[in-house]
């Protein structure tokens, strides 16, 4: 008993560091973040923000490539684009459109941002994220609401039918 629980705690040791030797050479960490709401009719354009760091210390790390692809709402590719490097570490991406003409032909719903970091003699570094363009507020359907305003008259007039003639056999 005691030498098989000997085997099991020898072969923990050595996974343990094979996982830290991967973890040295893989120096690098890619942090997306933006404004991930979008109203309709907002005159904006979309912006994703990146930080690359260095694993073991976080500091930054200048001249990483990141590349920024992004799917709409239907999951089909809107964009695949590289980022640009604003400071050391610091890369930003904008999107040639607003938001109501990315909405003109992606729609509105929830997009996802996947971005790669490479930098020569680094393993390469990935995050996704996801961001949502929103429907103004007020633009649902309009035959929706009307559904609805005449279910709760519907069933309004149903409650005072049937407690008038409850009324009037009671009389």
């Amino acid at each position: 008993m005691q030498f098989s629980s000997y085997l099991i705690l020898l072969w923990v040791i050595r996974a343990e560091q094979t996982t830290c030797d991967l973890h040295a050479r893989s120096v690098r960490a890619l942090k997306l973040s933006g404004e991930f709401d979008y109203m309709s009719q907002e005159n904006t354009k979309i912006k994703i923000s990146a930080l690359v760091t260095y694993a073991n210390t976080s500091d930054p790390v200048p001249g990483a490539r990141v590349m920024v692809s992004i799917y709409d709402p239907r999951n089909a590719l809107w964009v695949s684009d590289d980022m640009i490097e604003i400071d050391k570490g610091i890369i930003a991406w904008e999107s040639n459109e607003t938001v109501p003409q990315v909405i003109a032909h992606s729609g509105e719903g929830i997009f996802i941002v996947f971005a790669r970091a490479s930098k020569e003699g680094f393993l390469n570094a990935l995050d996704i994220v996801e961001f949502r363009i929103d429907p103004l507020a007020g633009s649902n359907n309009n035959n929706e609401l009307l559904l609805m305003v005449a279910g709760v008259a519907f069933m309004v007039t149903a409650t005072l039918t049937s407690s008038c003639l409850h009324q009037a056999q009671t009389h």
